[in-house]
């Protein structure tokens, strides 16, 4: 197969169906990694997280793997939902990504951000009713989850998954679907969704199905619970 003449849309598909494609995904690389990079600087510069000409290069670099990294990631998921409805489809696509990857970064940096805390050995302790000193265990607390926490997420994320599949019917639920997802794990605006071409739905109708969907979603959650108890 001679992979340059193989259209945007097939190539992608090529990909996710075959990850283990050298050649398919170099074709990839040579394709699109520019116009990855371009999107990802483009998106730093505009939310003002480069400041200096040093960081430009390692930030961009480290959120463009990212973004490969989120392509290929459970079996190229993110490439297999793609439907291309012309030879650019793939380019917009790929933009909504890369944003978002740029999005979920900022986020990241916002939580760990803290206010510089100095504190002596005496501050460290409080002071019982006792009059003895007791180790302020708050201020050792790990900010990160714990293994308990990432399972608690996934079985939350399977349990939203059961739902969604009850709860979304008629001709356009796998659609309906997809959006909601992009919408939940992905951080994806209405805006972001409707650009991408394959939808042929305003950003307006995609943010009142949002907003249904989220309805039904809490209220199949909050009966789960109460079945519960």
């Amino acid at each position: 197969m001679n992979l340059k003449k193989v259209n945007n849309t097939d190539l992608a598909k090529l990909c996710a169906q075959e990850p283990d494609n050298k050649k398919a995904w170099l074709e990839f690389y040579q394709r699109f990694d520019k116009w990855i990079w371009l999107v990802v600087y483009r998106e730093c510069k505009a939310k003002g997280i480069i400041n200096h000409d040093s960081q430009i290069h390692q930030t961009v670099q480290d959120l463009v793997q990212d973004v490969y990294v989120k392509l290929v990631s459970n079996n190229c998921k993110a490439l297999a939902n793609f439907i291309g409805a012309s030879e650019k489809s793939i380019y917009t696509y790929l933009d909504i990504i890369a944003k978002s990857i740029v999005r979920n970064y900022i986020t990241k940096i916002k939580a760990r951000k803290r206010p510089s805390i100095e504190k002596s050995l005496d501050e460290v302790f409080s002071i019982s009713e006792k009059g003895e000193k007791i180790l302020d265990k708050d201020i050792f607390r790990p900010t990160y989850l714990d293994v308990d926490e990432e399972f608690k997420i996934q079985i939350f994320k399977e349990e939203i998954e059961d739902i969604l599949d009850i709860v979304l019917k008629g001709k356009h639920k796998d659609r309906d679907k997809l959006i909601f997802k992009l919408y939940l794990y992905d951080g994806f605006t209405a805006e972001d969704i409707a650009s991408q071409s394959c939808f042929m739905i305003s950003s307006k109708r995609i943010s009142n199905l949002i907003t249904h969907i989220k309805k039904k979603l809490r209220r199949e959650l909050l009966e789960r619970r109460m079945a519960v108890y």
